[in-house]
């Protein structure tokens, strides 16, 4: 199938500018900063101790799948004080994060208060 050089250089060219104007686009697709990515409410839940922030039932149950994994591994008393010790590093780490998202979520809605 013949094509004309002109609707082939023309195809082309639309085609870059297609590519090079979806970026343009989707610029702004998540809106403000201030908007917090379409949640305005997410303060209020973090202030009312709601939503990601506080789960309190998952880490209960995370503890009782480690002493139920513990339990059917059989571990030995040495290998048992291996398990724990790894599983209190993992909850130091987890605690650690989760201050530090806990001071970024207190930054960010003390700077929305202003």
């Amino acid at each position: 199938m013949k094509t004309s050089g002109t609707k082939t250089s023309f195809l082309t060219a639309a085609l870059t500018t297609l590519l090079l104007a979806s970026p343009l686009v989707f610029a702004n697709h998540h809106g403000e900063k201030s908007e917090h990515r379409g949640h305005p409410d997410i303060c209020e839940k973090y202030e009312q101790h709601q939503g990601k922030a506080h789960y309190a039932k998952r880490e209960e149950r995370m503890e009782k799948r480690f002493e139920w994994m513990a339990e059917r591994l059989n571990l030995s008393a040495g290998q048992r004080e291996t398990w724990d010790q790894m599983h209190a590093e993992m909850k130091a780490e987890r605690a650690e994060k989760k201050a530090q998202w806990h001071e970024k979520m207190q930054a960010r809605c003390e700077g929305d208060n202003e």
